[in-house]
């Protein structure tokens, strides 16, 4: 057989050309992991209240009970169950720091349940998806490259990604999934609008749409349409061109293909906060516990980040990405989760005291750091007392990144943290172990069974 020729083709090559055997243990077992962190938060975020209100949305739809709606007794149809999952999967800043598990996570299990596919499809799919997704971003379709042009990198990227993954559940043949991809870009959307609300919602949604919009694509494939559209991994026309005309590096699409497994580059999160600020904020909890400080003793903490997401973070109106107020409130209370974003929080006499006085600002250093390391996600912090000491120092990888993992402990208790929020205790113990024996799994529909709970069971909120 010959080489296909051109970026699309040699991309929906390997999606198409995947196989379970292929995968390295390691592979097979990042890809867990992934599925564990993801079910965790978008059982979680399903209690939130835009999470509720996209869970009537779902109701009100009326569609094909063949696909959940996690921490609900809802099934409904492929594409509404994407989408509402997907809107859970970004609900609060707790998934992994790349979203990618909130958009693709959300479409493979729906079409998963819909085909009845086993484990061992659904981590197929969802290592193609992130080999694509990863390969989009060294592309240009980045946070670096889509925000200068008020792009959001959900849901440009993600809809091609998760198209891919779709694809390749559904076992699209090469130029299915071709077109497959291409009917996912022409759905790339999503605005940095986002930074005008407080709340979470136009931000979570870019996840649900980018979920959403790649199923829709492979579905659409697979009965023909899009055929005429066969390279937007190419100019003229591509998706490069349309969202990153002058940055894009469109051959990273096809580098190590086969070799190199980009899920492996996963992290996950500690912290209930923009990835961005995870740096920070672990390096300030670490300074206050070797030094055995308290709130109350810091006089006023400066934090440096890249410039890029100086810009983006500092003052936002949403506070879970707020830098100064992220910094802050961990400071007061040692962590840093939900419950630390309520109005009552913020009126704490302790709280309002320290983050009038954290400060942040750009610095390049920082960003020729970034530009050098591999995924880095550097910060810098300079602590000062009342009694006029300083403490500096600065982080590179933050706990959960791949540089900095967590253990197989850390990565159970934050599972079973979340999911308890929503299942109760033995049903939580269950979806572990069954997501951990995925391979074994004849049929995902056994997994998403234990993702649903009763009614009277969420009101009384399990």
């Amino acid at each position: 057989m010959t080489q296909p020729q051109g970026r699309t083709a040699i991309v929906a090559e390997h999606v198409t050309g995947l196989r379970f055997e292929d995968l390295p243990a390691a592979v097979v077992r990042k890809a867990k992991d992934v599925v564990l962190d993801a079910i965790a938060c978008q059982l979680a975020c399903s209690q939130l209240p835009h999470g509720r209100m996209a869970i009537e949305y779902a109701r009100r739809q009326g569609a094909s009970p063949v696909a959940t709606v996690l921490g609900t007794d809802l099934r409904t149809g492929v594409e509404q169950a994407a989408l509402v999952n997907g809107i859970f999967g970004h609900g609060d800043e707790i998934d992994e720091p790349r979203h990618r598990s909130a958009v693709l996570l959300p479409a493979v299990l729906a079409a998963a349940e819909r085909e009845r596919a086993s484990g061992r499809d659904l981590v197929v799919a969802l290592v193609a998806g992130y080999d694509v997704a990863a390969r989009l971003d060294k592309a240009g379709l980045s946070l670096d490259g889509l925000a200068p042009r008020n792009f959001q990198e959900g849901s440009v990227p993600g809809s091609v990604a998760a198209a891919a993954a779709v694809g390749r559940l559904l076992g699209l043949s090469r130029d299915e999934l071709r077109a497959a991809m291409g009917l996912g870009a022409e759905q790339s959307c999503g605005l940095q609008a986002m930074r005008l609300e407080s709340g979470h919602m136009n931000k979570s949604v870019h996840m649900g749409i980018g979920a959403r919009n790649g199923l829709t694509a492979a579905y659409l494939a697979q009965v023909g349409y899009g055929s005429g559209v066969l390279t937007i991994l190419e100019s003229p026309y591509g998706i490069f061109d349309a969202f990153v005309p002058e940055a894009a590096d469109a051959d990273q699409m096809v580098h190590g293909l086969g070799t190199r497994f980009d899920i492996l580059d996963t992290g996950f999160k500690r912290f209930s906060a923009g990835r961005p600020i995870h740096s920070a904020i672990a390096l300030v909890l670490d300074i206050m516990a070797e030094q055995g400080l308290t709130a109350a003793d810091l006089d006023g903490i400066v934090v440096r980040l890249p410039t890029l997401e100086h810009g983006l973070l500092s003052g936002s109106r949403t506070l879970n990405v707020n830098i100064e107020y992220c910094v802050a409130v961990a400071a007061v209370d040692g962590e840093l989760t939900w419950e630390q974003y309520a109005e009552e929080k913020r009126q704490d006499p302790a709280l309002r005291a320290l983050w009038p006085r954290v400060t942040s600002r750009g610095d390049p250093e920082l960003d020729e750091i970034k530009r050098a390391g591999l995924g880095a996600r550097p910060a810098g912090v300079e602590l000062t007392t009342r009694d006029g000491r300083t403490f500096a120092g600065t982080m590179l990888y933050p706990p959960g990144h791949p540089e900095n993992p967590f253990t197989p402990a850390e990565m159970e208790d934050k599972f079973r943290r979340w999911s308890g929020r929503v299942l109760p205790a033995e049903q939580v113990s269950q979806v572990w172990e069954i997501v951990n024996d995925l391979d074994a799994l004849p049929d995902v529909n056994e997994l998403a069974d234990l993702l649903r709970v009763p009614a009277a069971s969420r009101a009384r909120g399990r």
